[in-house]
């Protein structure tokens, strides 16, 4: 099928007509041909219908139909070289693959063919268009003749303007012509039809014509002539005169010499108010097209004398009221990024807009009509300008409006002032307002640009937003319970109708408190209003309906179900609304059912990537669903298999469990009967699909639960087979012990030496020098240290050095956070202590790690559990302690010298984020938050990490946008963990010190260094479209903490105020 009959370029020719219909409101509203291009280059990615139009499905089949065979070709000629070394910089099996096709003579005759066709199929419905216009325009002439009246054609008439005309397609030939009736010499008249007609051209065809050099001549020639037919200038010179020339109409009459036809009867005589409005419409279209353009910005600032304004008193319809018109304007102007830049984020713009409400705030009447609809106008501006980074900015850190009080503040304070006293009622002026509601949704709105920004959310936090919305919802939401439900005839219409919008307001505020979500702090907030699973069961019927989040947001609710899901009440919400349901019945139905809309005639191929396209986003949702081990705990603890002696094949999963149960543990010939395709099925349980690769799949995922270690610390088998005489020449892990040869041994390391910086310190400090001073000198050994011989800080050094500055710390009153317990109980009396099976899991892979390091003895597992129970006196932490087995072995194994640590440890404020079961369900917090069960570590820890990360590593906060997938979830994981099987164990070290050393908010500056390490792949892996198990799965390769010291340090003095200010409230209640 490389060549096309002519009945398939009739039918591309249809279909192509029928996309362009589709598309047509999007395209008719650009102002430019390159608007309308850029619509369609990015029209998969704005368009959720896209692959549904039959145009691209046709397209589709051709390039599989033609380069299928090829495709298939390539791959299996790279997959027989994938057992040879592969390094960093070679290529992926898919670009490979997709490089090597493009470079086939197929691919070549196709797209030259496609190519061919295309300017076929183009060309004859460019004729077709000039035919239906050449149509319209004899048509339109003939309307003309028969009415006897012809276009006004004076410099004060908008009827034939150039800027209410469509682009057509021109040809060169053309634009020669108008070059040459451009030139100066011909007349004024044959000049004005040759602008008129370059009006008509899209600008890239005139820009990128041949005769461009001439043309460009002509044209300025043309836009400097005093004549004000001919200039651009010399219009908005009128404009300008007029309005410093007329006086105020009152109803007083005025000749033109246009008449204009009304029914039956003929005008020729206007109001001055008539004549203000035509002149208003008519400067508004100018100025706002010029100010569209880079050349055309470059006429202002126009200089006028002072003048009293005067204010048009609209009598027309909404459409074409004065109001309407400068807002589309507005929106225009917000919507191209450089015009919003320079005309709309600058501080006199966000001072007129903002001017009414502060008016308002301070108690003063506004002298305007309709001031709710001028208002709600204004939240819309506001609402475009906060959704960008630029404006954003300009919204919270420029601080030139006065308050009600008078002080200098930032519009983001005015702003939310002013929401706040709407939603309580508190604005005399609006209050008798018939559209308040709508008013309120309107600045509700603005703050949300606002809160579900990390660094938004920081400065409007102190206002209690949450609470006032959360209120306003529990009072609407009463509202709707007292109304009885509707009756035909028993109920009168409007109640209905009020009842109808009460709804939509408590919808609309729960839409607007389900926003708070999109931050961990934002969550927490959320949390503590008591309303999450309404807003979550609301986010649901959305997400379920495919409905964006808003108009302003470019992401759907992808990254705020991540967010929600990172933690134990989200997940809890997450499930009672039906969401993980529904995620098990898709991703069931798109492994076992296979689509409804497939043509049979085209059966599915077998599936040749590690994950089938076709469960490509099904795979991943699961995964950003069961990132945190919250998640995981919540849906699937203290639950057992059902493990049926049979399963019907109509029985699909509904739960977590169940999709364990029968895609990755199959133990029975139930299970494997009940599915259809039982090896695709299966090994997508277990992770993803390999060819004849379910014990090679199976071998993986042993030996990675059994070795524990960092990059340089493990081998990992690999997930495929290999072409060629052994295609997989590594053992298989059946039994215990684990192969030596997926054991790296650990470098035998000289014991440190005594006689290094770091040691003289320790041993020449003395108990009776200043706290203060002795801590500042060990942070400046330690830095000095870590910069110059980071190997020096390891063995007996660092245990030596951690105690001592944990002790140093704990003694002293500005350094004790928390208050100190006399910590009484023995080993005898925790002996008999229980211990989960998580914890006692975590114990054995810990003793087994800390013998692979020569740290632990063999008798040690004993020791660590009774550490361990100590550790667990408090109990409810669902997790491992794995910073607790971390000191553990960085004390080689002495549980008292551990324990001692530990207590003295948890009196400071770093142990609250270093140490997660320290503050679980604690005392030392506020109700609020211990009852919320989401920790410090991602309420604070994670909120800064995302705000930083997109300050400092901006393409990588943007990748994990595009990935539905948050830094927060990833970050919690390492933390969690202590970075365990992440970075070797020197790093694990160097990463606790660190952050006990100089300060717990390191804690936030080494996570945000490690995603500056990954960027480079962080990039690539969000192309592929698995960033999620890049992140999850793979070590943290050539990441020193030494390394990155002197950046930490930067952003240290950049950040610290804000964030360890932040990290001591934490036993605050959050307001």
């Amino acid at each position: 099928m490389s060549q096309f009959s002519a009945e398939d370029e009739a039918e591309l020719q249809s279909l192509l007509r029928h996309l362009l219909k589709s598309v047509k409101e999007r395209i008719s509203g650009a102002p430019s041909v390159e608007c309308a291009e850029e619509i369609l280059l990015h029209l998969e990615e704005t368009d959720e219908h896209f692959h549904n139009y039959e145009f691209i499905r046709y397209l589709r089949h051709y390039v599989e139909s033609v380069l299928g065979s090829v495709i298939e070709k390539e791959t299996e000629s790279c997959t027989s070289a994938e057992g040879q070394a592969v390094g960093s910089g070679q290529d992926t099996l898919v670009q490979t693959v997709t490089r090597k096709t493009r470079e086939s003579n197929e691919y070549k005759k196709m797209v030259q063919s496609l190519k061919n066709t295309m300017m076929v199929v183009v060309e004859s419905l460019i004729n077709k268009f000039e035919e239906d216009q050449m149509r319209k325009e004899e048509m339109h002439r003939k309307n003309q003749h028969e009415q006897h009246s012809s276009h006004y054609t004076d410099n004060c008439s908008d009827s034939d303007s150039s800027f209410n005309q469509s682009y057509t397609f021109i040809k060169q030939e053309q634009l020669q012509v108008i070059a040459e009736k451009l030139d100066p010499s011909h007349p004024k008249e044959v000049r004005w039809d040759a602008l008129q007609t370059l009006c008509c051209a899209p600008p890239s065809d005139v820009i990128n014509c041949e005769s461009w050099t001439i043309l460009r001549k002509h044209l300025s020639a043309a836009l400097a002539d005093p004549d004000s037919a001919m200039s651009i200038v010399a219009s908005l010179q009128q404009c300008i005169d007029y309005l410093e020339s007329c006086s105020v109409y009152n109803d007083s009459i005025s000749h033109v010499q246009h008449e204009q036809l009304i029914g039956t009867i003929r005008r020729t005589l206007y109001t001055g108010m008539e004549l203000e409005y035509i002149y208003f419409v008519h400067s508004l279209c100018l100025l706002g097209r010029l100010l569209i353009y880079t050349h055309g910005r470059k006429l202002f600032p126009v200089k006028v004398k002072n003048r009293k304004e005067t204010i048009i008193n609209s009598y027309f319809l909404d459409s074409l009221s004065p109001t309407s018109l400068v807002m589309e304007v507005l929106r225009t102007l917000c919507d191209r990024k450089e015009c919003a830049i320079e005309c709309i984020y600058t501080i006199p713009v966000i001072e007129s807009l903002l001017s009414p409400i502060i008016a308002l705030l301070k108690g003063k009447q506004v002298d305007f009509n309709r001031a709710e609809t001028t208002l709600t106008h204004v939240a819309d501006i506001l609402a475009r300008i906060a959704t960008t980074e630029r404006g954003l900015s300009l919204f919270l850190y420029e601080e030139n409006n006065s308050s009600a009080e008078g002080e200098s503040i930032s519009a983001a304070h005015v702003i939310v002032q002013f929401t706040r006293k709407l939603l309580v009622e508190k604005i005399p002026a609006l209050s008798e307002s018939t559209t308040l509601t709508s008013l309120k949704g309107a600045f509700i709105f603005v703050c949300r640009q606002m809160y579900n920004t990390c660094e938004g959310l920081q400065v409007l936090k102190p206002y209690g937003l949450h609470d006032s919305i959360v209120q306003a919802w529990k009072k609407a939401s009463s509202l709707s319970e007292r109304v009885p439900t509707p009756v035909p005839g028993a109920i009168s219409s409007s109640a209905t109708q009020d009842l109808q919008n009460n709804m939509v307001w408590e919808e609309t505020l729960l839409d607007n408190l389900l926003n708070f979500a999109a931050t961990p702090k934002g969550l927490l907030l959320l949390q503590q209003t008591g309303a999450t699973n309404e807003c979550v069961t609301y986010m649901f019927s959305r997400f379920t309906k495919k409905l964006q989040v808003s108009r302003c947001e470019k992401f759907g609710y992808g990254v705020m179900v991540t967010q929600v899901a990172a933690t134990a009440p989200g997940v809890v919400a997450l499930q009672s609304s039906g969401f993980v349901k529904a995620l098990v019945l898709e991703l069931w139905s798109v492994l076992e059912c296979g689509r409804d809309d497939v043509r049979m005639i085209h059966p599915k191929s077998t599936p040749m990537d590690p994950i089938d396209r076709s469960c490509q986003k099904a795979f991943l949702a699961l995964v950003n669903l069961l990132s945190s081990y919250q998640a995981v705990y919540e849906l699937i603890s203290k639950q057992e298999l059902p493990n049926k002696p049979e399963y019907p094949l109509r029985e699909m999963p509904s739960s977590i469990i169940d999709i364990i149960d029968r895609l990755i543990i199959i133990d029975s010939d139930a299970k494997i009967h009940s599915l259809f395709n039982f090896e695709q099925s299966h090994t997508f349980g277990l992770r993803d699909f390999i060819i004849d690769g379910l014990s090679v799949e199976r071998n993986h995922i042993l030996v990675r639960v059994n070795l524990v270690g960092g990059p340089s610390e493990r081998f990992l088998p690999p997930r495929a087979l290999q072409k060629g005489i052994d295609p997989y020449p590594w053992p298989m892990f059946s039994s215990y012990p684990l192969p030596k040869s997926y054991i790296i041994e650990v470098p035998k390391k000289s014991a440190s030496k005594q006689d290094s910086e770091i040691c003289k310190f320790l041993a020449s400090s003395k108990n009776s020098e200043k706290q203060t001073v002795w801590l500042e000198h060990c942070k400046k050994q330690f830095c000095k240290t870590m910069m110059t011989k980071p190997d020096a800080i390891r063995g007996n050094v660092l245990a030596d050095l951690l105690e001592k500055i944990v002790m140093h710390r704990s003694v002293s009153t500005s350094e004790c956070f928390f208050a100190a317990t006399d910590y009484k109980a023995v080993d005898s009396s925790v002996k008999n202590q229980s211990l989960s099976s998580v914890d006692k899991l975590g114990i054995q892979i810990s003793v087994r790690y800390g013998k692979y390091l020569n740290l632990l003895k063999e008798d040690s597992e004993q020791d660590l559990c009774l550490l361990m129970k100590h550790c667990c006196l408090q109990g409810g932490y669902p997790g491992y302690d794995w910073f607790a087995s971390s000191v553990f072995l960085i004390m080689s194994g002495d549980k008292e010298r551990a324990l001692k640590c530990l207590l003295r440890f948890s009196n400071l404020l770093v142990s609250a984020f270093l140490w997660l079961p320290r503050l679980h369900a604690s005392i030392h917090l506020p109700v609020e938050i211990a009852e919320s069960g989401i920790h410090p570590v991602y309420s604070c820890t994670a909120h800064y990490i995302e705000m930083l990360l997109k300050i400092e590593v901006p393409l990588v906060f943007s990748a994990f946008r595009m990935s539905g997938f948050t830094p927060s979830q990833i970050c919690q994981q390492w933390l969690a963990q202590c970075f365990w099987n992440y970075l070797d164990w020197t790093e694990i070290c160097h990463y606790i010190a660190t952050c006990i050393i100089l300060g717990p908010d390191y804690q936030i500056y080494i996570c945000i260094a490690v995603l500056k390490h990954l960027q480079q792949e962080i990039l690539q892996h969000t192309q592929t479209q698995d960033l999620q198990v890049f992140l999850k799965e793979e070590a943290i390769p050539g990441f020193h903490v030494s390394n990155y010291l002197a950046y930490m340090e930067r952003l240290e003095q950049t950040y610290r105020s804000m964030v360890l200010t932040d990290m001591r409230n934490i036993k605050l209640k959050i307001t």
